[in-house]
């Protein structure tokens, strides 16, 4: 089961697909803002950008050689974002599942999130308490969060929240955890749940 991916409808409670072609447990998976799209990451070290009417995969994207932990994909529906253990974010075109930059890290890839306008990309590494940012398409390391530091452990998600000009970053450790929310130009959380 945890190499398959199962599609629903869930309106009558029906399956509509499984998707096979994993090797290694799926790390997580997105569906595209259009939702004709699934994208998926494992163990086995690939990215997959599946059909999501027909349940066949479009693109395998096998540059990250090791487990690939986290992804993410631009509220554009334009990229397509992944990490993993090999200390690597990697860019990725949707449509053409062709790779449009990466940027290189100390630590394991722990997650990552655009941001609405979707010209901004986040992420956080394995036991660095630090945020960092980057463009995007360029991938140019940006400032954003020089002073953010990720209380007791790396957090498991990340969410973007809009409220007119104020962009909220969300992060929580796990989803049954506490979380904590940051203004996008600010250090200092602005809410904790504990």
């Amino acid at each position: 089961c945890g190499h398959r991916i199962f599609l629903w409808d869930i309106a009558n409670c029906s399956q509509l697909n499984v998707l096979t072609g994993h090797r290694n447990r799926i790390e997580n998976t997105f569906f595209s803002p259009d939702s004709k799209q699934v994208v998926s990451c494992s163990d086995d070290g690939t990215v997959k950008i599946w059909d999501a009417a027909t349940g066949k995969a479009v693109h395998t994207l096998t540059n990250h050689g090791s487990p690939v932990r986290s992804l993410a994909v631009s509220p554009d529906g334009k990229w397509l974002a992944s990490g993993g253990t090999d200390r690597k974010i990697r860019l990725w075109n949707l449509e053409s599942g062709s790779l449009a930059g990466q940027v290189d890290f100390a630590q394991t890839v722990f997650f990552c999130g655009f941001a609405p306008d979707s010209k901004t990309l986040i992420y956080g590494t394995h036991l660095d308490p630090k945020i960092r940012a980057v463009s995007v398409p360029g991938c140019e390391v940006l400032d954003r969060f020089p002073d953010i530091a990720i209380p007791k452990r790396p957090p498991g998600a990340i969410s973007f929240i809009l409220r007119g000009n104020t962009v909220l970053v969300r992060l929580r450790s796990s989803s049954a955890g506490p979380f904590e929310l940051y203004s996008w130009n600010h250090s200092e959380p602005l809410f904790s749940s504990e």
